[in-house]
This record gives C-alpha cells, structure tokens and sequence, in this order.
C-alpha cells in the first residue's frame, strides 16, 4: 500500500505534467512554421496595395474583406500605392453535370475564375512583379427544382465562397513577393 504523502505527491506531479502537455504541443507547432490558415504577413515592400480593375466586382469586395483581414495597407488612391492588384477577368460559369428522368438538370457545377496580376508603378512605368495569372475554383451542387428559390441563393452563396477563397489564394500569392524580390 501507498502512503498517504506518496499519494498527493504522484497527484501534483500528474497535475504539473498534465498542464504541461499543451504548452509543449503548442511550442512544437510554432517550431514547425504552422500557422492559421488565412493568416498571411504581407511583405511591407508591397505595401500599401491598390485593387484596380471594377470596384463594384465580388473579387475586389472579396480582395479588399481578405487584405484588411491580414492587416494589409490599403492606399487611399490609386496613386499612393506601392504595388496595384490589378483584377483583369472575372467569369462566373454554371453547366449541367446530370440529367434526371424528367429531361431537368439534377446537378450543376460552378466555375468561377478570376485573371489577375500585380504590378509596381502606372502607366508605361509600371512592371509587373507577378504576370498575369488565372485561378480558378469549382463547386457542384444538386438541383432541386420544387425550391428554385433556396437554389439560387445557395448558387449565391456558393459563388460568395468561391470569390473568398480565390482572394486569400490571391493573398496568400503576395506573401511570396517580398522573398522574392
């Protein structure tokens, strides 16, 4: 049998350990490089950032929410930017994936693509520090055509999600620049 010292002590000592355990696997992942997905440092060389292209569009909404997310400077004006994303393309695109029995579609994919690039400067002065570039995503989803309504603004919020995922894609691009330069 054990004492009743032998007993406390093998208790306070599970505790200490057990406390232990996160801040050990907590340092592990720091030593490792893993961080938040989403989470982005961006070079300073880059900024402050300026979107061109339709301000109205959902990438530039969705560039702008994914930048300020991540602490990005955005300039005030197009000319107090250091570095301009210039958005080139965006195309939106549904197609049938399958036919029911009824000769309707019971399935559709999603495309959404976006053509972009990043650039130093304006006019006949600005270089481009990454070309031209196209990301695409896809989704697909059921139809149902007895609630068309609840269809389409899934559809929305689909494409919703596809614009933020292309724009931290897009961000997650500009964390690459400042090494490379």
């Amino acid at each position: 049998m054990s004492s009743p010292k032998h007993s406390v002590w093998m208790a306070v000592t599970i505790r200490r350990v057990s406390s232990l355990i996160p801040i050990v696997a907590l340092s592990l992942l720091a030593a490792c490089g893993f961080h938040l997905r989403g989470a982005y440092t961006l070079p300073e060389s880059i900024q402050p950032i300026a979107i061109e292209g339709d301000a109205a569009s959902g990438i530039a909404r969705a560039l702008r929410d994914s930048l300020e997310r991540n602490g990005a400077a955005l300039a005030s004006a197009p000319e107090a930017a250091a570095t301009h994303i210039v958005v080139l393309d965006e195309n939106r695109q549904r197609r049938v994936l399958s036919v029911g029995a009824s000769a309707k579609a019971d399935e559709y994919e999603l495309r959404y693509t976006v053509r972009w690039k990043l650039s130093r400067g304006t006019g006949s002065e600005a270089s481009d520090l990454i070309p031209a570039s196209t990301m695409e995503t896809r989704r697909d989803y059921v139809f149902d055509s007895t609630g068309v309504l609840a269809k389409q603004n899934e559809e929305e919020t689909l494409y919703d999600d596809m614009r933020k995922e292309l724009a931290g894609r897009i961000v997650s691009r500009l964390q690459a620049v400042g090494s490379g330069e």
